[in-house]
């Protein structure tokens, strides 16, 4: 698909980044399916999507960006030390302590689900898990092996969790955690395997489904429609569009999910949306190239749609996202 796409690719986009995208505009629903309730030592909410941004440096030493509380990346230090040395109680309440500070952070966020999983507590390290991988890709086993005083260590959390999903083999939070590590240690096909089973327990997980497919390379099934790839024209054949015929207000939606695209002369733009009464809203720059209209958040991250333009009404089709009747229908205000 990303070969119709040309904007795409010289964004580096990616399907997480479409994703991501999806969560933080609202164009996309999301389920939690191993969240039962506030996580033990901190009030993040894991049955939304954690739209995060990487913040923590290296070290506590290192200089920080002004933005990062101090006391933040002290807690989040000591949360680390405390894990390396094994000592897990302490490194998962010093990791509440950095959240509250900092509840945005991707690193502190990945980490916690790392000390649930090595306390094995597996179901609550399953829900961190789910609402990180809904919008990015985890870590690599270079970064996770960094936080391990040795590969024994971490060989025997990795059994342990073995032992407990044979254990318990209805369960889908152990296949799932397990997926994850066997994907951050580069085993793909026992990623495969333990996706399989989850998609199998639980078919509307769309994360899961998204990691299978994206280990296999397989189509989604027919029958997911919310998945399926629409048929979609290359963007040389729609009319090419100009920053000025865009620039204004713009409303789509209903009563239940009502949108607004505003684009300034300035480059600005911003995107409010309410779901069901919660109001939102996402500000940064945008350019139009052809029928593409690119979008990046403050908070980072891009944002593409192909747009068509038919007078006072515009229709707006985010890149990478199915099925193609999704589209948002914006009328000029």
């Amino acid at each position: 698909m990303w070969d119709e796409h040309p904007v795409a690719v010289a964004f580096g986009l990616t399907c997480w980044g479409v994703n991501t995208m999806s969560y933080m505009y609202g164009t996309m629903a999301y389920s939690n399916p191993y969240y039962a309730g506030p996580v033990t030592g901190t009030s993040v909410d894991y049955s939304q999507p954690q739209i995060t941004v990487q913040q923590t440096v290296t070290s506590a030493t290192e200089p920080a960006p002004g933005d990062i509380p101090d006391a933040g990346l002290q807690a989040f230090e000591k949360a680390r030390s405390a894990f390396y040395s094994g000592a897990y109680d302490e490194a998962l309440r010093m990791t509440g302590e950095a959240l509250q500070h900092m509840p945005h952070d991707a690193v502190v966020q990945e980490f916690r689900a790392l000390v649930l999983f090595a306390s094995q507590r597996y179901s609550e390290a399953a829900a961190v898990l789910h609402s990180i991988l809904a919008v990015g890709p985890g870590w690599d086993w270079t970064t996770m092996s960094q936080l391990y005083p040795g590969v024994d260590v971490y060989s025997a959390q990795l059994k342990a969790l073995e032992t407990w999903t044979k254990d318990n083999p209805a369960l889908p939070d152990g296949h799932f955690v397990l997926a994850y590590h066997y994907m951050t240690c580069g085993h793909r096909d026992e990623a495969v395997e333990q996706l399989r089973f989850v998609t199998k327990a639980l078919p509307d997980d769309t994360v899961s489904v998204r990691l299978l497919n994206l280990l296999t390379g397989d189509a989604p099934p027919a029958s997911d429609t919310s998945t399926e790839a629409p048929d979609r024209k290359k963007p040389a054949s729609d009319p090419a569009l100009t920053v000025e015929q865009l620039l204004g207000v713009w409303r789509a939606g209903d009563a239940g999910s009502e949108f607004t695209l505003t684009l300034q002369e300035d480059g600005r733009f911003e995107w409010t949306f309410s779901n069901h009464g919660k109001p939102q809203s996402v500000v940064g720059v945008f350019a139009v190239d052809h029928s593409t209209l690119a979008m990046e958040p403050d908070a980072g991250g891009v944002m593409l749609a192909e747009l068509r333009l038919d007078g006072t009404r515009l229709t707006f089709e985010q890149v990478g996202t199915e099925p193609a009747g999704n589209a948002l229908i914006f009328n000029r205000q």
